[in-house]
């Protein structure tokens, strides 16, 4: 029986760096668990003043921009590999969480040592003794649980800006060394990517202790000033009606008798003078809780309300996906491919005389593949939205997980670089398979309505899934069903 499944699962720990193929992968709330939690950064240092010679601290508006393959092809020469027990859908942060059998040493090990270990491949031609990068450079280990919270660097991935915590000068030094000029390396701090323990560890638990004073504070203030604030506003009304001629209440006159001496007007100031009061005291109220909250979002790694500084949050292009968030990827939370259109870009590239190019050149998250008519070459265009799981007739009692396909994935110099053995040189635009995809794949070729994608190749889909299952997994082998098809058009 034909059907479609899922054939692989890749998550890359580091933007830009070598991925890690998983059987089963967690749904977060920026994308797959692990992935592009991780990202190399410029290293922005304070800057000189010429006039007085003194240093100024990096701003909001000097942040460290992303580093990637791009212009620096060698970062493809890291790889990155994390402990089998942390990859594991049930870790989750705790160092005891997933059982592991006494008998299994190498088990114990790994359960001990919680780090994302970088490794770099050495390139024979360029890492010779006496060169820039020592033949055998040491593994960078990172904890993925600090022991206190990371320093802050303000970052940007295309026009978005935000908050990230530092890995350090070890990292740092790592990374310059082999790129060639100084970078930094920076984790994501917000919701997503990572286990909700190893986020907060990196973000700090507690709050300083002037922000907790400054907490103490505000609520004091608040708790007095709403007893207070009403008397001092009916008092300060009372002044301003007596300089303009008396009492508002005495200006009114009703068949003879003041109002003043009515019962009806009695009520009427009882009523003004609560009200007034209350105004007052929800006005005094709200000022302290409004301090209390920018103390609390500044301070308190703890909290996490999503204008809270501490806790970024990135969200995707609007007009195609308005409720999802990514983290450092380069603008959607999945990256899916159909296994059929590589087959086919490779008996093009074979055609011309150029070489096959594995899916690692297009760093998808999620390839499916197989025998159904559903996944012929470039079948992907017309998915609207898919079921990932759930196929009862197999064997699967879970209810399938809705995976939309929301924009096609425009290709850069990026998938020019050769993942196993990358050139020094920056990549260009005119190297395969970037060439054919231009000239095959283009936006005026793929039919999509928009008039500036004419000339821009692509290759694979960006995706959101079903933000209510965020927590399950998907995995290699899950059957992939078209639930919905829609022949693509730009959004406005």
């Amino acid at each position: 029986m034909s059907s479609t499944t899922i054939t692989s699962l890749t998550v890359y720990p580091v933007k830009s760096c070598g991925g890690i193929g998983v059987v089963s992968a967690t749904l977060t709330e920026t994308g797959l668990r692990w992935d592009r939690a991780w990202m190399v950064v410029e290293a922005r240092e304070a800057r000189v003043s010429k006039r007085n010679g003194r240093s100024k601290p990096n701003s909001a508006n000097y942040p460290s921009g992303f580093v990637s393959q791009r212009l620096d092809p060698q970062l493809a020469r890291v790889t990155c590999e994390l402990p089998a027990t942390v990859l594991d859908p049930r870790w989750d942060g705790t160092r005891n969480t997933v059982d592991v059998k006494s008998s299994d040493a190498a088990n114990h090990e790994e359960s001990a040592d919680l780090c994302l270990t970088l490794r770099y491949r050495p390139n024979p031609d360029r890492d010779e003794p006496g060169g820039k990068i020592p033949p055998q450079m040491s593994d960078l280990k990172i904890p993925l649980l600090t022991e206190k919270p990371l320093p802050r660097r303000h970052v940007r991935v295309w026009d978005w800006v935000g908050t990230a915590g530092d890995e350090g000068d070890d990292a740092a030094e790592w990374f310059s060394a082999i790129l060639g000029k100084r970078v930094r390396l920076v984790r994501w701090l917000g919701h997503g990517a990572l286990p909700v323990a190893v986020g907060q560890s990196a973000r700090g638990t507690g709050m300083a202790f002037p922000g907790k004073v400054a907490v103490a504070v505000a609520r004091t203030v608040a708790g007095t000033g709403a007893l207070g604030a009403g008397f001092l506003t009916r008092r300060t009304v009372a002044r301003m009606t007596s300089q303009n001629g008396g009492s508002i209440a005495n200006s009114v006159d009703t068949k003879g008798t003041t109002e003043k001496d009515s019962e009806k007007s009695k009520i009427w100031r009882g009523a003004r003078d609560v009200s007034i009061r209350a105004l007052g005291a929800v006005m005094c109220t709200s000022g302290m809780s409004w301090v209390e909250r920018q103390v609390v979002k500044r301070f308190d790694s703890g909290y996490l309300g999503n204008d809270s500084f501490l806790l970024p949050a990135r969200a995707t292009e609007k007009r195609y996906a308005p409720h999802a968030c990514a983290c450092f990827s380069d603008g959607f939370p999945i990256l899916l491919a159909n296994a059929s259109s590589l087959d086919a870009l490779n008996e093009t590239l074979q055609t011309q005389g150029s070489p096959q190019i594995p899916m690692n050149r297009f760093r998808p998250n999620v390839v499916v593949g197989g025998t159904a008519t559903e996944t012929t070459a470039w079948a992907e265009d017309t998915w609207g939205r898919l079921l990932i799981g759930g196929n009862k007739p197999h064997g699967d009692p879970r209810p399938g997980i809705s995976v939309e396909l929301v924009k096609p994935c425009s290709r850069c110099a990026m998938t020019t670089v050769n993942q196993q053995d990358p050139a020094t040189k920056i990549p260009s635009v005119t190297d395969e398979p970037l060439r054919t995809l231009a000239s095959k794949r283009n936006g005026a070729t793929c039919g999509f309505d928009r008039v500036d994608w004419n000339e821009t190749p692509f290759f694979a889909w960006n995706a959101v899934s079903d933000p209510s299952r965020v927590g399950e997994e998907i995995r290699v082998g899950d059957d992939v069903r078209v639930a919905e098809r829609r022949t693509f058009r730009e959004k406005k």
